[in-house]
């Protein structure tokens, strides 16, 4: 609503009660505000006293022309004839637009301005702008700067739900927020679940989420779309994968009473070796079916609590022995055979394995290179029957010693 302090006029020229556009004396329009505002009609009696009012609302002023909404606040649109005074008064309608009696209210849009720009603006619809800028259809408080980045506070699609943005309407874009505080709570159902403070971050309650990924320290720790969990790799691949940089690393465990680094299982940094290593002078226990099975103490030694050390036996289609599929080895002969072994262990080390061998006499059998018997000369060999033979070496194969077991075993 608009005022202009002492603003008067006559008519120019009379009005029916049906009238909407009331024309001014030449010139007087000016004294009246452009648009929104109200005016009284003024009747006076014999002794010039006022006796009769018609309130209007002019929408839009042309010049001298006022176009009105006729019988305002109670009064009846009447005729009226030439040179009849008009004002642009204060009247309680007027009044109660700016603050209804009954507590208080706004009823129409409010704007407070600073200079030329606008400070303070309520909506018909609640919105409520600071700064000059409104924001959007849902935002219903928006504090900008001059327009530019600014904080909004907006109802969602979500029925009872709101969200909090800092958001540049100048630029359409989202822009940083800082919140500078002692400490900041969130509060979920009146209860405080993050409490950020300066010594760090609490969080009390289940962390839940969809399938994203969580990324801290650029790699230190690592969740990813699948569910797998990476320590030092920001693309695990297994459920729990430990990366190792430049530096040895792996998973250590360490208890109260660990005098050392306790225990460990890593990968050395060249990304070959395996470790499985205990710190501490004590013993490693290996168990199934939730019993102990085997010992390795502090001395090195291995020892069986149950069960017994079982050897894998194999049979070799071929002629060759490989070491690295077991040291127990069966094979029937059937026609002229030579043998080679594969996989020695290197020099300094210890490679042996012992042959069944069925019908071994039944054919030439040719030994691989650099065998040593007992007396210099390959034992004869049952040709329907089994005989046991063993077989070493220490020095990676350079020389390979052999043993008749046992001849004809039955």
């Amino acid at each position: 609503m608009n005022y202009a302090n002492n603003a008067f006029a006559v008519l120019n020229g009379a009005i029916s009660n049906v009238a909407t556009a009331i024309t001014l004396a030449t010139g007087q329009g000016a004294r009246f505000p452009a648009s929104e505002f109200r005016v009284t009609l003024i009747g006076y009696d014999g002794s010039g006293n006022e006796n009769a009012w018609e309130i209007c609302h002019c929408t839009s002023r042309s010049g001298d022309v006022l176009t009105v909404t006729r019988g305002q606040e109670g009064t009846t649109a009447v005729s009226w004839g030439n040179a009849t005074r008009i004002e642009n008064r204060i009247t309680a309608g007027t009044m109660n637009l700016l603050l209804e009696t009954t507590g208080g209210t706004v009823t129409g849009p409010v704007t407070f301005t600073n200079g030329a720009s606008t400070a303070l603006k309520v909506g018909l619809t609640g919105l409520v702008s600071i700064g000059g800028e409104a924001g959007s259809a849902d935002a219903r408080l928006t504090v900008t700067n001059a327009g530019a980045v600014g904080l909004e506070v907006s109802l969602t699609a979500i029925a009872g739900a709101t969200r909090l943005l800092s958001y540049n309407r100048a630029g359409m874009a989202f822009a940083p927020m800082t919140l500078s505080a002692s400490e900041h709570r969130l509060n979920v159902g009146g209860s405080d679940v993050v409490t950020v403070a300066a010594g760090g971050m609490t969080y009390t309650g289940t962390l839940t989420g969809g399938t994203g990924v969580v990324n801290l320290g650029s790699g230190q720790l690592v969740k990813d779309a699948s569910g797998n969990v990476g320590i030092g790799t920001a693309s695990p691949s297994a459920r729990l994968e430990l990366g190792v940089g430049a530096a040895y690393g792996g998973m250590r465990v360490k208890g109260t009473s660990s005098a050392s680094n306790g225990f460990e299982v890593a990968l050395s940094s060249n990304g070959t070796t395996g470790n499985f290593w205990l710190y501490e002078n004590g013993s490693i226990r290996f168990a199934t079916n939730n019993a102990e099975r085997m010992t390795l103490d502090a001395s090195g030694n291995l020892s069986m609590t149950s069960g017994a050390l079982r050897e894998k036996s194999t049979a070799i289609a071929a002629s060759n022995i490989d070491l690295a599929t077991g040291n127990m080895f069966t094979r029937t002969i059937s026609g002229a055979t030579t043998f080679a072994v594969s996989n020695v262990a290197t020099s300094g080390n210890v490679s042996s394995f012992i042959l069944d061998l069925t019908n071994g006499g039944s054919a030439t059998v040719t030994w691989w290179a650099n065998m040593r018997w007992a007396g210099g000369t390959a034992p004869t060999l049952t040709a329907a029957g089994r005989d046991v033979l063993g077989f070493f070496t220490h020095n990676g194969g350079t020389t390979w010693t052999g043993l008749l077991l046992g001849k004809d075993v039955k």
